[in-house]
C-alpha cells in the first residue's frame, strides 16, 4: 500500500523540506511518495522531493487537485507545508483509515509548538447556531457543552480518538478511490473551507471521518504569511460554505443574518490586519 504525500507550498520551502525529511519515520512500513505543488511567488526547486512542479497560484484546493493528478499511490495524505509528522505518525493514521471500509477520511492529533492541541484539527460543522455560539465566546464559557461548544466539539478529549464532523487540512488521509469519486476539492474556495466542505461530502457518501490521536504532528501554523487575500478568503469561505450547504435549508432571514455578521466580520478582520502592519 502506498501513500502519495501532497504538499501545496506557498513560500514556505524550509518548512516544507522539514516535513518531507519527517515522513521517513512518519510513515513507517508504508511505502510513500512526495508531491510538492509550488505556487510561490518565485517558485524555486525543492530536490527533497519526488515530485516539484510550480504552478499558478488559483488556490489551495486547486493546488491539491493537481498534486492528485500526479500521483500513483492508493492512498493520499493532504499535508501542509508547515506540519511535521511524528515517528509512526502517518502509519497510525493509515492503520486507523484501512481498519474499517467504513471509515473515509482521518486526521491526526495536532500540537502547536508550545505542545498545546490545535482546536481546530477536529470541528463541528458551522451550523449557524453553533457559528453564533463560538462567535459570541460561549464556547470559552461553557466548553462541555454540546451546543455552545459545537463547532470545536470541545468536550472531546483531543487524547482519545473519535469519530467526527470534520477534521483539518493540515493533515487529511483518504483513499484516493474516494477522492476521485467525490470529484477532489471544491476549487470555489481559494483557501479556508474547502477541508471541511471535502469531508461533509465524505459523511454524505456514507463514510466515517475519524479524529486518530495514536500518533501526531506539530503544526507551526500560518508560516506562508499572512495578506489581505488570505484573509478575505478566510471569511469568503465561510459565504461559500453557508449557500452552499445551509442556505437551501434556512430562512431568507437566517441567511441575510449570516451573510450580515460575515460582512461584518471580515471589515474587522481586515481592519485589524492593517493594523498590524502599520505596527
Amino acid at each position: 500500500m502506498k501513500i502519495s504525500v501532497l504538499i501545496v507550498n506557498h513560500k514556505a520551502d524550509e518548512y516544507v523540506r522539514a516535513a518531507i525529511a519527517s515522513l521517513k519515520q512518519g510513515c513507517g512500513r508504508y511505502e510513500y511518495e512526495s508531491i510538492v505543488m509550488d505556487n510561490s511567488p518565485e517558485p524555486r526547486p525543492i530536490a527533497e522531493a519526488d515530485i516539484w512542479e510550480p504552478i499558478e497560484n488559483r488556490g489551495f484546493g486547486n493546488g491539491c487537485n493537481l498534486a492528485a493528478k500526479r500521483a500513483s499511490g492508493e492512498l493520499f495524505l493532504f499535508l501542509n507545508p508547515d506540519s511535521e509528522c511524528a515517528g509512526g505518525a502517518v502509519e497510525a493514521a493509515a492503520d486507523c483509515l484501512l481498519r474499517s471500509g467504513e471509515n473515509g477520511l482521518v486526521g491526526l492529533k495536532t500540537l502547536l509548538p508550545d505542545g498545546s492541541a490545535e482546536p481546530g484539527c477536529l470541528r463541528g460543522f458551522p451550523t449557524p447556531t453553533r457559528s453564533l455560539c463560538y462567535f459570541l465566546g460561549l464556547e470559552k464559557l461553557f466548553p462541555n457543552n454540546r451546543l455552545c461548544g459545537g463547532y470545536h466539539m470541545s468536550w472531546l478529549d483531543r487524547n482519545e480518538s473519535h469519530e467526527v464532523d470534520s477534521v483539518s487540512g493540515s493533515f487529511m488521509l483518504l483513499r484516493r478511490s474516494l477522492f476521485e469519486q467525490l470529484g477532489g476539492f471544491d476549487e470555489d474556495y481559494f483557501m479556508y473551507g474547502e477541508d471541511m466542505d471535502l469531508c461533509l461530502r465524505v459523511r454524505e457518501a456514507g463514510y466515517k471521518v475519524i479524529y486518530c490521536a495514536e500518533g501526531s504532528m506539530l503544526h507551526h501554523h500560518g508560516k506562508s504569511g499572512k495578506s489581505e487575500r488570505q484573509t478575505a478568503a478566510f471569511y469568503d469561505a465561510m459565504n461559500i460554505f453557508y449557500n452552499k450547504h445551509y442556505a437551501p435549508t434556512h430562512s431568507a432571514l437566517t441567511t441575510a443574518a449570516v451573510h450580515l455578521g460575515v460582512r461584518f466580520l471580515k471589515a474587522r478582520g481586515l481592519r485589524k490586519l492593517r493594523r498590524e502592519q502599520r505596527s
